[in-house]
Formats: C-alpha cells, sequence, structure tokens
C-alpha cells in the first residue's frame, strides 16, 4: 500500500454520536397535489427556494382560522356534520 493509499482508507472512527449537517427542522415531508399553476403563483411571489415555506406558513394560518372558527361555533352546529 502506498502512502496515499493509506492516508485515505485508515480513518480513525469517532466515539462521537453527533451527527453531521443540519439539524433536524421537526418536520414531516408529505407529498401535496396542487392544481395546475398553483406552484408557479406561489414562485412568482416568493421564488421557488421559499415555496415550501410559503405552503407550511399558508397551512399554519389556515388551521388556526379554522381552530378558531370550530371553538366559536356552538357544539349544535358541529355536531351536524357541517365542516368549516
Amino acid at each position: 500500500m502506498d502512502m496515499l493509499e493509506a492516508k485515505l482508507t485508515h480513518f480513525p472512527i469517532s466515539d462521537n454520536p453527533r451527527r453531521m449537517g443540519r439539524p433536524p427542522l421537526k418536520v414531516k415531508p408529505i407529498l401535496v397535489r396542487l392544481p395546475d399553476g398553483v406552484p408557479e403563483r406561489i414562485d412568482a411571489l416568493v421564488g421557488k427556494m421559499k415555496r415550501a415555506e410559503f405552503i407550511r406558513e399558508a397551512v399554519l394560518k389556515e388551521l388556526e382560522r379554522r381552530e378558531r372558527a370550530a371553538a366559536a361555533t356552538p357544539p349544535s352546529e358541529k355536531d351536524n356534520g357541517n365542516k368549516v
């Protein structure tokens, strides 16, 4: 084995269990199908690199809105199967 090969193949194994790279984002990836043209409209507003962030924010805002509306709806209206 030549000197270069020895340098490249004999790395010490770390006892450190830390992972390298970015810390976990505490998000779960899912597939969402959007109507034709919607991704392009989002990109036109925020840029392609901010698309996921835009969708996350929009979903969270809509969830909060619907949860507030559901909390304000009397129980009799909730029980009849109407969606908010």
